[in-house]
């Protein structure tokens, strides 16, 4: 995954004179290619154009398609460079921003494609962070999410201030409860950082794991896409639900000092942990994942299903002999 901010130009970059004919034109989010008319003004104009943006590793001009062809016109043999170090998405990403945000607009069509493309590198991106980035609205970010075919799915989302949250609280929330089961010494703030939620969220998950009930509130159980900050205010107003047979069992094993305290009872538990037992759950991985991966997929399944034949067995059989 990228770093964080690198579709964003360092303007304290020092301008460097470039030779013309070591530019090499790239892709330009705009559909059309260049306005000739606006090439013609800017070479006309007498004034000195601002400096470009190219890409340090290949040359490729980032921003600045119309102002390199103006200096071309008037002859000019340099230009001032910006130098901008990223790859090849960052760098679309990067032209798609600046021109949105500088010289001439880019058309709806222009951003919208644009969108489209900044979603397939980086379906993790939150909508609001695409949309400002394209010059659309979220809505509509989130329209062309829904709409685009074969778009990589992410469980999560980074906003514009870089932090990453779980598109719904209940990966979270599930992560957490596992980290408390393996790490019960750990803090919560550590807990949180680790499992993409709150401090205050985390606090929630170890009380209700105390009180025998399900880390999940009734909100986040039912599958809702609310906002983290969203759940995070519903779960205050959750009534305390009665837990099903499996996530008694659950509670009651990561409760178990016997486990909780040894390294045997930790694996035990995480493997435990990391196997939801609704089938929702399971109902929207198998939706989510791409065609290429269901094969695999299908055999990875099969061989769990065997390992846990395999464990549920020998259980049995030490169970016999116990009693």
């Amino acid at each position: 995954m990228d770093s964080w901010p690198r579709h964003r130009l360092d303007e304290s970059a020092p301008v460097t004179s470039v030779r013309m004919s070591t530019l090499i034109a790239s892709e330009s989010p705009r559909l059309s290619g260049e306005d000739e008319e606006h090439i013609r003004v800017l070479a006309e104009s007498g004034a000195q154009l601002p400096p470009i943006v190219a890409c340090r590793r290949n040359m490729h001009v980032i921003d600045g398609h119309h102002r390199v062809r103006a200096a071309l016109l008037r002859g000019d043999d340099h230009i001032g460079v910006q130098f901008f170090d990223g790859s090849d998405d960052e760098a679309f990403v990067l032209a798609v921003h600046l021109n949105v945000e500088h010289g001439l607009p880019p058309t709806r069509a222009d951003r919208q494609a644009a969108a489209g493309r900044i979603l397939r590198t980086h379906p993790h991106w939150s909508d609001r962070l695409v949309a400002e980035l394209s010059g659309i609205s979220d809505k509509s970010v989130a329209r062309l999410r829904r709409t685009t075919s074969e778009l990589p799915q992410s469980h999560t989302r980074t906003g514009s201030d870089g932090r990453t949250r779980p598109l719904t609280t209940q990966e979270g929330r599930q992560r957490a409860a596992r980290l408390l089961a393996e790490q019960p010494g750990a803090s919560l703030r550590h807990i949180a950082r680790a499992s993409g939620i709150s401090v205050g969220t985390a606090r929630d998950v170890k009380d209700r794991l105390s009180k025998g009930l399900s880390p999940l509130p009734d909100a986040v159980r039912q599958g809702s896409r609310t906002s983290r900050a969203e759940a995070t205010e519903k779960d205050a107003c959750v009534t305390p639900l009665r837990l099903d047979g499996h996530q008694q069992l659950l509670v009651t094993l990561t409760q178990d000092p016997s486990l909780r305290l040894t390294d045997v009872g930790r694996t035990f538990l995480r493997l435990a942990l990391a196997h939801p037992n609704d089938v929702q759950t399971w109902d929207r991985l198998v939706e989510g994942l791409p065609p290429h991966c269901l094969d695999q997929a299908l055999r990875l399944a099969r061989s769990h299903v065997e390992a846990w034949l395999h464990f549920s067995t020998a259980v049995e059989e030490r169970k016999g002999r116990a009693d």
